[in-house]
């Protein structure tokens, strides 16, 4: 599992909508952590509402040797946050839009980053 976390508007919202949307794409680089706790940092905008994103891979879909991701640890000014980096253009599957937790959840899976 990756973890990401994002700030909604109620117009963000919209463009996630589980009846409208099955795959989509960010086209700029994804950043994500391995760590849930690490994304709670990234919560910026106090007038929006915090979105958790847990991404799913499924290597029996997409094989780790086709995987276009860098995992920043070693490289990074702080290590300890996991940090993995997906390509940009990376296909995501809308799995679930969960409202109705204390915090809202979007889960999504990997289809394809090749």
């Amino acid at each position: 599992m990756l973890y990401r976390r994002a700030d909604f508007d109620d117009h963000a919202f919209k463009f996630y909508d589980k009846n409208k949307v099955n795959n989509f794409s960010w086209n700029g680089v994804t950043s994500t952590s391995l760590i849930v706790s690490v994304t709670k940092k990234f919560q910026r905008d106090s007038s929006k509402t915090p979105i958790l994103i847990i991404i799913e891979i499924d290597f029996e879909d997409v094989q780790p040797e086709n995987l276009n991701a860098l995992y920043l640890a070693p490289f990074s000014a702080f290590p300890k946050e996991e940090e993995v980096a997906l390509s940009p253009g990376s296909i995501f599957q809308l799995l679930e839009m969960n409202k109705e937790k204390s915090e809202v959840e979007m889960r999504l899976k990997l289809v394809t980053n090749a």
